[in-house]
Parts: C-alpha cells; structure tokens; sequence
C-alpha cells in the first residue's frame, strides 16, 4: 500500500479576522510558512470561524495564494464567511491538502512603484516584476498583502495584472487591486516562478500601436489591433501600460475571449485603468502626457486547439449616449448542436480604414442549436468622430464542445 504522505512541517501566522465586504461578513487573512527541506505545491487550507466558546459557526476550503512554496517561503491565504457570529469570533487553520515538488519556485524581483485609490473604492498598487535568472521563466503565481501600521494583516489579494513569461533580466510592470483600506501603512509581495527552456514564439503581434484617446467626458481609452499571422487559431493576452510623463500611471489587461483566426486582425478598447482617475483628478498625470505601451505575453498568447463557430448577427438598431455607443441585436445558433463562450465582437472604423472604437460581449457560457439571443454591445466612443461617417464590423463568434 501507499505510504501516507506526511505532515507539512509549517506555521500560520498573523492570523486575523476582520470584517469583511457584501456578501462576506467576515474575511480571515494569514501568512503560511513552509518549514520543511523541500517545496511543496497545491497546498489546501480549512479555514474554520468559531465564537468564544468554541462552537464552529462556518468553515471555508481555500488554497495558499501561490501554487508553488519552497523550503523556508511564505504565502498569504484568505477565506470569506457569510455568518454575521456577533464580535467575538476566532480562527483556526489546518493543512488539508499538499503535494511534493521536484522543483523548487525561481525568484522574482518585486519593486512597488504607486498606489492610488481606484473608482470602484480598492487600492491600486503598481509596480514592476522582474526577472533574475539566467533562464526565462513562467510567473505561476503572485499576492500582495496589505498591513496597518502594526503589521497587522489587513487584506490580500492573488488577482494581478501582468504578462506571465520573462526573459532573463527582463523586467515588466504588474498591478494588483487590493480592497480598499484607509488603515494600510504596508504593503507586502510575493511570487513564484517555474523555469522554462525557452520562451515560445507567439503568432500574435500588434498590428496597429496603441494610441490613447479621450471620449467627449475627458476618460481616457487605449486603441490597439491585433493580428494572428499564425496559420491556426491563436489566442491573445497584451499588457497596455500607460506612461505619464515622469512615470508609469497604471495599467490595463485584454485577453481575447475567442482565438483570433488564421491572419485575422481584431482591434480592441481599454478604458479601465485602476487608479488613473484619481491621479488625473490629483494632477499628478496629465491626459495630454499619457502614451501608450503594451507587451504581448508570450505564454498565453499561443495556439488554441478549440474551433471557432460562427454565429449569425442581426443588428436592430444602434445610439449614442455620453461617450458610448450602444449596438442593439440579436445573436443566433444557427449550427446543428449547442456551442461554448458565444461572444459579440465589434469594430467601428474610419472609411480609410483606422480604428475608431471596438467593443465585446459575452452572451453567456453556451448557447443551444437554433437558439437566438438579444445583446448590447458597449463601444467607447472617442470625441470628435461621427459613427455615421464609419463602417461597423459586427461577428458572432463561439467556441465548438
């Protein structure tokens, strides 16, 4: 039989309760510390709120923040209850769940350039990922924990912008949204990287640079295109950084929801930038000064082996409201079984041909054989143009089962 795998030799600590945001009343934030002679991956936690007299009141499965922990790392972990439990209410952490790891994570370099408070209340933190080894790497995981100024555990987050493949010394800017906390005197990272031989080439490049514009309110929006000039279907994921005229203002991720064709070109809009609002607001970044960069992530923008169904598109009518335009219509199924990710792409371009607006919707996770569905597709409309003088380009795109 078997042996059992043994006891991760690791320790919990700063473990916290604080209250949470709708719909967690309470929100449990700790640093796991591996303290074996080897790294481990996928480690699992129970998470269990109890009130004073030990009666458990709610238990939450979560996993560590980083995929992949060597020997003597730490990693952040949360978990959200829903039980109101009153004041008096505690927390306890047990290992549910590890693997052993023939590989040990690589380091990255962490540098934190700004925070600033973002439109949706969150903090906004930006900074730049670099790597220090001597072979490329694939950035598996990252987290960044929030502490007042008794380095007590206030937040945690794992969700991050950022392109996942770097080349040796190459460094590229990430941010990460943490729930807003007036009380966060620190801020600390965390990652984990796996070696890789070698980057793979992507077929997914820029056709059309990115270009900053501003709807007729005075937000800003980033144009870009790209192209697929791979021979099968490709998908895409590029990291647009906007730079201020002394410094990086923030950054916007697009991900293609479906794989770009064989020699398609497909423009996209950026218009959420974490935290620019506000520095805008501030002064402290001029929109006349912003320029636009944007890095195609080499790992996530490969080969896609799942085929593109095609799906009908009526149009029914079409407005502007504020600095939006507003594309009514009707999406059908018109194939013989039920298709995946059934999804609106849109363009508005100039007669010569230059990007003036693009949009996307998702219809939902399927769609069934001869099934229609009504849409609204959202495209930011930059100041100064009159989409009566352009040509729309609407498609209905999905995926096969």
């Amino acid at each position: 039989m078997p042996s059992p795998t043994p006891t991760l030799q690791a320790s919990v600590d700063g473990l916290v309760l604080n209250p949470g945001s709708p719909p967690n009343a309470w929100t449990a934030t700790g640093i796991l510390t591996n303290h074996s002679d080897r790294s481990v991956q996928n480690v699992t936690l129970q998470v269990t709120m109890t009130n004073n007299q030990g009666e458990v009141l709610e238990r939450a499965d979560v996993a560590l923040a980083l995929p992949l922990l060597g020997p003597g790392a730490s990693a952040p972990f949360s978990a959200g209850f829903k039980t109101q439990g009153g004041t008096q209410v505690r927390a306890k952490v047990q290992i549910t769940g590890y693997h052993n790891s023939p590989q040990p994570p690589l380091p990255i370099d962490i540098t934190l350039t700004r925070r600033t408070a973002s439109a949706n209340g969150s903090l906004a933190v930006l900074g730049t990922m670099a790597n220090p080894n001597a072979s490329p790497v694939n950035v598996i995981g990252s987290a960044m924990v929030a502490l007042d100024a008794d380095h007590r555990l206030l937040s945690m987050s794992s969700s991050w912008l950022g392109i996942t493949g770097l080349a040796p010394g190459q460094s590229a800017p990430f941010l990460v949204l943490l729930p807003s906390n007036k009380d966060a005197a620190h801020l600390e990272s965390y990652a984990a990287a796996a070696a890789v031989e070698v980057l793979p080439p992507s077929p997914i490049e820029l056709s059309a640079q990115p270009m900053v514009k501003s709807d007729e309110q005075g937000n800003a929006m980033v144009l870009a295109e790209t192209h697929n000039r791979g021979t099968e279907p490709a998908l895409a994921r590029v990291l647009v950084t906007l730079l201020g005229a002394h410094s990086p203002a923030s950054v916007a991720l697009y991900t293609s929801p479906i794989p770009l064709a064989p020699d398609e070109e497909r423009p996209f809009t950026l218009t959420e930038f974490p935290g620019l609002v506000a520095q805008l607001a501030s002064g402290n970044q001029s929109l006349a000064d912003l320029k636009a960069q944007a890095l195609i992530d080499p790992i996530r923008s490969q080969i896609s082996e799942q085929a593109i169904a095609p799906l009908e598109i009526e149009i029914t009518a079409y407005e502007t409201i504020g600095g939006t335009l507003l594309v009514h219509g009707t999406a059908y199924n018109q194939s013989q079984t039920r298709v995946l990710q059934p999804t609106v792409i849109g363009a508005l371009r100039s007669t010569s041909g230059d990007i003036w607006s693009a949009g996307e919707v998702s219809l939902g996770g399927q769609l069934s054989s001869g099934s229609p569905t009504d849409f609204l597709l959202l495209m930011p409309k930059p100041s100064g143009i009159e989409p009566s003088e352009g040509e729309f380009d609407i498609r209905g795109l999905a995926l096969t089962p």
